[in-house]
């Protein structure tokens, strides 16, 4: 859920005379950055669905695509997505039943099983690629190189900030 509303100044400054640490544009940034998460992480999705695969299939096979021989087991694949083995198996299931991955036993351990990623995966991202790079080329088009470089830096910025929200003061 995103607030679509700008809070007028005069609160903003309120809050700021209250508490101390607030300061009215840390509300406005905040708000623009979970605008521009909701907004893109939605438009992503749709692309995607439009596509023929969800997101998040997409991102495993991204993922198995730039590994050595296509592929790694469920638990590297949820590490690298950072999520839950238990969410990957449904996915892995959906692209199996696709044809997109195909799961192999280890041969020295039984108990492992490998997701790799088969021709048909190959194709479909072959593509999707020009379509998805061409509307993620005309979105950064709205800003320079500088500032997409101020951006990836200032984002890397604050993503290291974050464990201030898990502090328990």
């Amino acid at each position: 859920m995103t607030i679509r509303f700008i809070p007028k100044r005069e609160k903003l400054e309120k809050l700021e005379r209250e508490y101390p640490d607030f300061k009215p544009h840390y509300g406005e940034a905040i708000q623009a950055l979970f605008q521009l998460s909701t907004d893109l992480e939605k438009a992503i999705d749709q692309f995607h669905l439009k596509n023929g695969c969800s997101r998040a299939r997409y991102l495993i096979l991204l993922v198995l695509m730039h590994e050595e021989g296509n592929r790694l087991t469920p638990h590297e694949i949820a590490q690298k997505l950072n999520v839950t083995r238990g969410n990957m198996t449904g996915l892995i299931d959906c692209l199996k039943k696709d044809g997109l991955v195909k799961k192999l036993e280890d041969k020295t351990d039984r108990r492992k099983v490998w997701i790799e990623m088969t021709p048909k995966a190959d194709q479909y991202l072959k593509k999707m690629f020009p379509k998805y790079f061409k509307r993620l080329a005309k979105f950064m088009s709205v800003i320079s190189k500088d500032e997409l470089e101020s951006l990836i830096r200032i984002s890397r910025k604050l993503n290291s900030a974050i464990p201030a929200f898990g502090d328990s003061e």
